[in-house]
């Protein structure tokens, strides 16, 4: 999470092999065999199904540019419906480390995430300054704040370490160094180490590869969403312009347009 931060809900498909309740996340941060081996079954199937569906697909009649078109009003139309959903106070917003990227902003905070909000934005409370504070009270009050924070820092719970913040210049968070988690709060608590490898696809040495030219949305669960400069491990390529293959950014399986990659290897 993923331009693209959807991920397939493996956690549907894996309830129907009796396997409820995991999603990738649970995959990524250790999953127990049992339900590896229950991914591993629909994964199997679906490439199954996507081979034999594939070749009876209708010949694509659309030239590239039409099909980008209609793949750009495609990602326009989910874009909004999913800003419909948006909890109250979250913003939609393209992202400044990746134009062209979308991520979504707190309008009372500014902070920013990549997942989509399912809270709405928390609104931080305004605590009015005492009156009658004099300058000078506020003076001990400001270097009262700042010896406390240097001390709190100076003894940082283990795995923990003060950077920068990526979104606002200037000031400072605090980052978990085993998982890159970023908090705004001083940690009272020693890091977690729970973050594992992400799954990737497997890529062997003869598998063909190609590379998005272009972004395509998934029109069906059988196809696969595609962002500029994705590597693909192509397992098929039918007559009929369309292809199976897998997403080595998102590990995704399923079918995509052959016109919108290029073969690379």
């Amino acid at each position: 999470m993923a331009g693209n931060w959807a991920e397939e809900d493996w956690s549907l498909q894996l309830a129907e092999a009796g396997a409820a309740d995991v999603s990738m996340h649970d995959l990524n941060t250790g999953a127990s065999e049992g339900m590896q081996k229950a991914r591993n079954e629909v994964m199997k199937q679906r490439r199954e199904r996507l081979l034999k569906e594939v070749g009876g697909r209708d010949k694509q009649s659309l030239s590239v540019e039409e099909m980008k078109e209609k793949n750009r009003k495609a990602l326009e139309a989910r874009l909004k419906a999913k800003d419909a959903m948006l909890p109250a106070g979250w913003v939609r917003v393209e992202s400044r480390s990746k134009p062209g990227s979308y991520v979504y902003e707190n309008e009372h905070t500014g902070e920013r995430q990549a997942w989509f909000p399912t809270e709405p934005a928390i609104k931080p409370v305004e605590k009015e300054q005492p009156k009658g504070l004099s300058e000078e009270q506020k003076e001990k009050n400001r270097k009262a704040l700042e010896a406390y924070k240097k001390k709190m820092e100076a003894n940082l719970p283990a795995g923990w370490k003060k950077v920068e913040s990526r979104s606002k210049p200037g000031t400072f968070v605090y980052e978990n160094e085993f998982t890159e988690e970023r908090i705004a709060w001083i940690p009272t608590e020693p890091a977690k180490k729970e973050a594992m490898p992400e799954q990737k696809a497997e890529v062997k040495k003869d598998a063909v590869k190609a590379k998005a030219m272009y972004p395509y949305v998934a029109a069906t669960a059988e196809e696969i969403d595609l962002l500029v400069d994705d590597i693909i491990i192509v397992e098929f390529q039918a007559d009929n312009g369309w292809w199976v293959g897998t997403d080595v950014r998102s590990g995704q399986l399923g079918m995509f347009p052959g016109s919108f990659v290029q073969v690379v290897s």
